[in-house]
């Protein structure tokens, strides 16, 4: 036994390589575990979580995508209007919420403010085209952290977050050169802003931060926090938050600046009949011309969007479109003026007709016989207007309207609200503004469109494709469960077939390979001219049910 042992330990001793190795190998395990745990134990960079609320579609999917590439934040949430944004944030609880002013069923504010009542330590940048002085203390008094416009890139936007999440308040740049434009000039205290307060405020909108700020002072960045939320407590006590907002915010969300009524007058000449209807721009009314007893469409803009400086750009925009288009399968304008109640309108020709997209409800798609007749006429009409320079941008079964006056279809191109002359942009935009806007309804964009490139006349025969393609097969090229997923489609997803789509019916081959030429990615690769696929039209045998 004693032999055999001790052979044994001169074994284990005759081995000391190997022991070594396996001591080695078990102090590595040990290590490595040590250190997994260890990392493990540390605390990880948390992303800010950042919840969207915006009503317009693309503007939300635009400043989604650009935060989310960032990488920087992590997207919590998004709501459409101010209802379902106070449920879901007090449900998801994000560190930042970016919420418009102008919202549908609740106000900004007053969702911003039922968010900070159970979220204090949630902070609340608004995001708005209104920089008044009024809207702006109405914001900030409620306990928003930021106050910012809507043309500002998505640097500002990310600067805007990082100084809330810091703890500082941020504000825009031209929105303090507003408060400092309408600080009142009288001496009395409880008027004014001290010359400290109102120096701040002119740094703020010379672009300078907290840090800067402090320099110049020869103070400490808390100072300079500290006294920019005193000089904002001291500007909303000049008023009432509810009276600020009775007066101010709720002149902003009217949802138009009235409501005309059957036999009512507008403008001491054009007598209301009927309303025809609401879209994002403004109220549609038929009316009658009293002096020349001519019928009339009246279009007034919402009030919500008067001092929305794009948004008048678009309604003045449709009225140069339109006024020099002289043509049948165009929609006329008559007049373009500013009522006596500084309301933009206008006046155009009435067409009592239903639009394409209602049609195509009824019916899923439309007849070989109506698919020719309706889109030889809106080709006529793109191709007038290319020959003026102008290109729609926003060609969708809703733009068309169409009637059947003796059996024989009428169709009308409308709405030129995001039309664009190449000549006129070419002198008086610059690259920024050629460039990287997104305009347009998701569905029927072309992929320039989708990723914000220089448009020609041939983005509208991508969209009049896309048109084209559901008005036959009763399905849309692309769907998605929101407008950022139709986009990457759009932009990088092959089109299928009309033989795809509606496998039930017998396409010619002259009017598949049209479509695919419509629809392809590249600009350059696509058939020209709308005059081109009016040729098509004219050539083919219409779609039937396959027997």
């Amino acid at each position: 036994m004693s032999g055999n042992f001790n052979e044994s330990r001169q074994s284990k001793r005759l081995q000391p390589n190997k022991l070594s190795k396996m001591n080695h190998n078990h102090s590595s395990q040990n290590l490595a575990y040590q250190i997994s745990a260890y990392m493990a134990s540390l605390p990880t960079e948390k992303k800010p979580r950042v919840f969207l609320v915006e009503d317009q579609p693309l503007t939300l999917a635009g400043i989604k995508m650009a935060l989310g590439d960032l990488g920087k934040y992590e997207i919590a949430g998004e709501a459409t209007n101010g209802v379902d944004a106070v449920a879901s944030v007090l449900l998801t609880r994000p560190d930042v919420v970016i919420m418009d002013v102008v919202i549908p069923g609740m106000d900004g504010i007053e969702a911003a403010s039922r968010i900070k009542h159970h979220l204090p330590d949630t902070k609340i940048i608004m995001f708005t085209s209104f920089g008044t002085s009024e809207v702006v203390t109405a914001a900030l008094s409620i306990g928003a952290e930021g106050y910012l416009l809507k043309n500002r890139s998505i640097e500002q936007i990310t600067n805007a977050i990082d100084t809330v999440m810091s703890g500082n308040i941020w504000i825009d740049p031209a929105v303090a050169d507003r408060l400092v434009r309408d600080n009142p000039t009288s001496s009395r205290r409880e008027n004014n802003l001290s010359p400290v307060e109102l120096q701040i405020l002119k740094f703020i909108r010379d672009g300078m931060n907290n840090k800067q700020i402090a320099d110049s002072l020869g103070t400490n960045e808390d100072a300079v926090a500290a006294a920019i939320r005193g000089l904002l407590r001291s500007y909303s006590k000049q008023q009432p938050m509810r009276q600020v907002l009775g007066e101010a915010v709720q002149e902003v969300i009217a949802p138009v600046t009235k409501t005309l009524h059957t036999g009512q007058m507008f403008e001491n000449k054009y007598r209301i009949d009927r309303e025809l209807g609401v879209g994002g721009a403004g109220k549609v009314y038929a009316a009658e011309h009293v002096l020349m007893a001519r019928p009339v469409a009246l279009k007034i803009m919402h009030r919500n969007l008067l001092k929305d400086a794009i948004v008048l750009q678009s309604f003045r925009k449709e009225a140069m479109a339109i006024a020099c288009l002289d043509h049948e399968n165009i929609i006329r304008l008559y007049d373009f003026g500013i009522s006596s109640q500084q309301e933009p309108y206008l006046i155009m020709e009435l067409f009592e007709g239903e639009n394409l997209r209602d049609i195509l409800v009824r019916q899923h798609h439309l007849t070989p016989a109506e698919f020719c007749s309706i889109f030889s006429q809106v080709c006529k009409a793109l191709s007038a207007a290319h020959s003026h320079n102008i290109i729609h941008c926003d060609i969708k079964p809703s733009n068309i309207l169409v009637r059947n006056r003796d059996g024989v279809l009428e169709a009308k191109l409308v709405d030129f609200g995001l039309a664009k002359s190449t000549e006129f942009d070419k002198k008086m935009t610059d690259s920024k503004t050629a460039e990287g806007t997104v305009a347009g309804t998701a569905p029927y964009m072309s992929p320039e469109q989708c990723t914000g490139q220089v448009l020609d006349e041939r983005t509208d025969i991508y969209s009049l494709g896309c048109v084209m393609f559901e008005a036959l097969t009763g399905e849309r090229v692309f769907s998605g469960k929101n407008a950022m997923e139709i986009f990457t489609q759009h932009a990088y997803d092959k089109a299928p077939t009309l033989a795809e789509r509606a496998p039930q019916l017998k396409f010619p081959e002259l009017l598949e390979n049209c479509i695919a030429g419509m629809l392809q990615k590249a600009p350059g690769e696509r058939i020209k001219t709308a005059g081109k696929v009016e040729e098509v039209l004219a050539t083919i045998t219409p779609p039937h049910p396959a027997e």
